[in-house]
């Protein structure tokens, strides 16, 4: 019989808060569960090891794929330091960060805001990840982006070709394994089908202000609904003295 080929993911974001991109994440681990499912993905040639720093605290169900706790350290010390000695084969990291020198690997790459718009983030911020980024994507062989606008970034920012970037997609199909609940649009006071639906961290890049300028450029008169949390700052940063009243 084949030995199995390992390939290991830095799946520490299972341990973080979910945002945009833990989410996008967890639905591609759990689409390529699906894969080996239905034999897209030879499930008896490859097995997918996800490599944590610490037990998840809602760890998902996977059919094919295992998952394994191991490191003494944590965050970005138990990623740079343990990680690469943990994966002993191919590491896929889904995040913006991956060890900085292990060259069998693949990097995502969201955006490079630390780069791009460094005011969006703290100081500290913006030193761990102008350091990571540029050693980890170097070091990559290969770099996923999910647009053609991050691959302009990567070679603008990082002086990398875009010969090494492959552009992937994301996904919405999670959103259909939940019923709808309509009772939210009368908490809200809203119409079916007259508002306009952003869903995002409330952060700086997400340009919250310029939506409601667009809005009222084309003189669009419905609510604007924020899945995200409230956050006042961020529309006075952008010149707004407050939330909107058109904005939820």
């Amino acid at each position: 019989m084949t030995e199995q080929i390992n390939i290991f993911v830095n799946a520490r974001f299972l341990c973080e808060p979910i945002t945009g991109i833990q989410r996008w994440a967890r639905e591609t681990l759990f689409a390529l569960d699906l894969l080996i499912e239905d034999g897209t993905i030879d499930g008896s040639k490859y097995k997918i090891i996800l490599l944590s720093p610490t037990m998840p605290s809602d760890m998902p169900k996977y059919l094919h794929l295992s998952l394994s706790v191991r490191g003494l350290l944590r965050s970005h010390l138990w990623e740079q330091i343990e990680l690469p000695f943990l994966a002993r084969g191919f590491l896929v990291n889904f995040k913006n960060t991956a060890p900085m020198f292990k060259k069998n690997m693949s990097m995502q790459i969201m955006d490079l805001q630390p780069f791009a718009r460094s005011d969006t983030h703290s100081k500290a911020f913006n030193a761990i990840y102008k350091t990571i980024i540029p050693w980890a994507a170097r070091s990559a062989k290969i770099i996923t982006c999910l647009s053609g606008n991050t691959v302009r970034e990567v070679e603008k920012h990082l002086g990398i070709s875009k010969d090494k970037c492959v552009i992937t997609e994301s996904g919405h199909e999670h959103i259909l394994r939940f019923e709808s609940d309509d009772s939210v649009l009368s908490e809200h006071s809203l119409d079916k089908g007259k508002y306009l639906l952003a869903v995002s961290s409330l952060n700086p890049n997400k340009n919250f202000a310029a939506i409601l300028r667009a809005m009222k450029l084309a003189k669009v008169d419905n609510k604007l609904i924020i899945a995200g949390g409230t956050n006042p700052r961020i529309f006075r940063d952008q010149g707004l003295e407050k939330m909107p009243d058109n904005a939820v």
